[in-house]
């Protein structure tokens, strides 16, 4: 009797043991296949992550496999490693795990209906000559390869009987069809600069080595250092794995990869896809037809059996971590993969995080430093003045900065990380604010839309005409991209181009504006942190940023460093244009010691700043901090249960772990839940790790609560 241990995704740690029955062929190897399953009175679809003889549970009580698919390979080992380390570091279900690691199709107990083909065996050099039509379409598949039969009947002619009676002759087989990728001629690569050159003859490509930085700013040519260790990649068979932060830094990269290699398979995988097209692309890097995989952050588990480099492009990006149902990091999971499977790992980034800046410090990365970028920001600051003096929140200094860069016809860039037209309206005389009750939260005004707007939960209303508490006139507090945009059209009579989330939902319509971006055809933008990422800007001459200072408000530990990161990305954008750019900051805190930083251009002296109060706070990098979130209804459930969440991590007294009181969560009420938080904290990332183990096991009953553990999370 076999028994397998199942990954099913429920909110249980311990794998499912179940009876493989006898009709279900067992000479072949169960491990990594997906299974359907009983599962009380229903029934799901699990991942086989091992067989045994024996179960801790009595035989009678053990249920049987229902059915078997074939529709998938089985996972490789190497990824049914990798999803059980990320169970077990992160401390959530390996069932979770699991299905993060499959396209959500597979997660569904339906069959995956694939294009199937016909494909040449090895036995081609058998045919007679007299065979003229099948040596035609053998000779044709031998060019094209695995082709669908209209595809080869219209062709050469063949029917499905000659295709069919050459199957069983063993000249041709059946296989998933993977069109081969259109013909099309390599661009040149350019000259590189020393920089480059020097960055090249230091990186490893082959094998594992150590994770290298690749620290770059803005323009100085990451992008073709990642192509060039490709190149060595793919010319020793290997795939290659890319990951990028966000959806819409995806067609840029994609653009200049199939430039490149435009003979090389090139997948790309992420949410934005249908369920069918990401299975179809995931299967196509699963039985190594993909030569090069482009994803987010869950393409990090795409299994690739010819695996040679992992690229880690933004690395410091926050989107990398997923924060709900599976909280993981991308770029974590990438560095344990790229040294487990005996690949190379390139993270690179113009602001790299200070976790990766430490390492490069102590040895633990490489660091690889492209020190030439191709052109310099001038970088100012302008004092904010009193609010009555302000132009939609623009001082005067800004505005005449602006009009001298779009007099002389150059293209402007107007950065306000806020989308909307205002974060809210208030009532002047008695102070009522425009509120989302499942949130607690003000809600955005979106005035072209005539709505007010919840960016938490979504919830939207129409605009009050007047206030709902005395019935007087509402004024939109504060200033969001839309309104910016308003206000510049009145002020400069031009168009203006937004970009944000909002105006930029289509992924056609950001190409085509990216296209007018670069040609110059847009001379004054307005965006979001949409465009501080990736993006090629070659005409900007002026960068006006606004409301900066918010990012030097929160209580976070991170939000010097992620406001650093920000602004530098934004800079960037105006790094590549060969008549200079001006970058013009409106601030209240000119003298602060962050803005300093930022007009000596000193990014090393910032990041030893921060690592020195990292230091004396035992914060990362110095300490492993883990944090129990909880939610529910009703704010007595989720704070009791925090309250003897607390009582048992301290009950475990042998562990030098640092527990904090219950605090609420920085959105203290979300779609109508009250979250409330507890931050655990060490010196030892291994007692960490060891006093979560025993604290999981003693968390009291959760009831109503739905409560993660958010292990190295990227917010507190």
């Amino acid at each position: 009797m076999t028994i397998v241990c199942v990954a099913v995704n429920v909110r249980v740690y311990a794998l499912f043991d179940y009876i493989v029955p006898s009709e279900i062929d067992t000479a072949v190897s169960l491990i990594g296949r997906r299974v359907r399953v009983p599962l009380g009175t229903r029934q799901t679809v699990g991942i086989v992550m091992e067989c045994k003889k024996y179960s801790a549970v009595p035989i009678t009580k053990l249920k049987k496999i229902l059915e078997t698919y074939d529709d998938m390979p089985p996972l490789p080992t190497a990824t049914l490693n990798l999803i059980r380390f990320c169970a077990e570091y992160y401390h959530c279900p390996v069932g979770i795990a699991a299905a993060a690691a499959v396209p959500t199709f597979f997660r569904r107990p339906s069959v995956c209906r694939l294009p199937m083909g016909y494909r040449l065996t090895e036995k081609i050099i058998a045919l007679p000559p007299h065979r003229k039509k099948a040596l035609h379409v053998c000779e044709w598949l031998q060019d094209n390869g695995c082709q669908t039969a209209a595809a080869i009947g219209a062709a050469t002619d063949a029917g499905t009987s000659l295709l069919s009676r050459l199957v069983k002759e063993g000249f041709l087989e059946r296989g998933i069809h993977w069109p081969l990728p259109p013909l099309g001629t390599a661009d040149t690569p350019p000259t590189l600069t020393s920089a480059q050159a020097r960055v090249l003859a230091a990186a490893q490509v082959n094998g594992w080595n150590t994770p290298q930085l690749l620290f770059g700013d803005t323009g100085s040519g990451k992008t073709e250092v990642y192509m060039q260790l490709a190149a060595k990649a793919l010319d020793a068979g290997g795939q290659i794995l890319i990951l990028a932060p966000e959806i819409h830094l995806t067609p840029q990269m994609e653009e200049n990869f199939r430039s490149r290699f435009p003979t090389c398979r090139l997948c790309i995988l992420h949410s934005g896809l249908a369920d069918g097209e990401r299975a179809h692309r995931w299967l196509m890097a699963l039985s190594g037809q993909a030569d090069i995989v482009l994803g987010t952050r869950l393409a990090v588990f795409t299994p690739l059996p010819r695996l040679k480099l992992i690229v880690v492009d933004e690395e410091h990006d926050e989107s990398y971590k997923q924060d709900e149902g599976l909280p993981f990091s991308a770029r974590d999971l990438a560095v344990w993969r790229a040294k487990h499977e005996k690949a190379a790992l390139v993270c690179g980034s113009a602001t790299p995080s200070l976790e990766s800046y430490e390492n490069t410090r102590s040895g633990r990365y490489q660091l690889l430093r492209l020190d030439a970028r191709v052109h310099k920001a001038d970088i100012h600051v302008a004092l904010t003045p009193e609010e009555g003096t302000l132009f939609h929140g623009m001082s005067q200094p800004f505005l005449v900065a602006l009009g001298e860069a779009l007099n002389t016809g150059g293209q402007a860039l107007i950065f306000i990380n806020r989308r909307g037209y205002a974060p809210t309206l208030v009532c002047g005389q008695c102070r009522w604010t425009a509120f989302c009750e499942s949130c607690e939260t003000n809600m955005t005004l979106h005035r072209r839309e005539g709505r007010l707007l919840c960016h938490r939960c979504g919830a939207a209303r129409q605009m009050p005409l007047r206030c709902e508490g005395c019935g007087n006139r509402l004024t939109a507090a504060g200033s969001g991209t839309q309104r910016i945009e308003e206000a510049l059209t009145r002020r400069f009579a031009l168009p203006v181009l937004r970009l944000d989330s909002d105006s930029l939902s289509r992924r056609d319509s950001f190409a085509q504006q990216r296209e007018a971006i670069a040609k110059g055809k847009a001379p004054l933008l307005v965006g979001t942190q949409i465009v501080a990422k990736g993006h090629n800007f070659p005409h900007l001459s002026f960068i006006g940023i606004l409301n900066a200072d918010s990012g030097l408000s929160s209580a976070d530990f991170r939000a010097e460093e992620r406001l650093l990161m920000l602004l530098r990305q934004v800079i960037g954008r105006g790094t590549r244009n060969p008549a200079g750019c001006r970058v013009l900051i409106q601030t209240c805190q000119t003298e602060h010691p962050f803005y300093k930083d930022l007009l000596a251009d000193n990014l090393e002296s910032c990041w030893k700043r921060l690592l020195t109060e990292r230091k004396r706070a035992q914060l990362p990098p110095y300490a492993h901090i883990a944090v129990l979130r909880a939610s529910a209804t009703t704010e007595k459930h989720v704070c009791n249960f925090l309250d003897n969440a607390v009582i048992a991590a301290r009950a475990i007294t042998s562990s030098p772990v640092i527990v904090y009181d219950p605090v609420p969560a920085p959105v203290a009420k979300a779609a109508g839940r009250w979250r409330w938080q507890l931050a655990t904290q060490s010196v030892s990332r291994p007692a960490l790790h060891q006093f979560l183990s025993a604290w999981i096991e003693n968390l009291p009953a959760a009831g109503a609560v739905r409560w993660h553990l958010d292990i190295d999370p990227a917010a507190i």
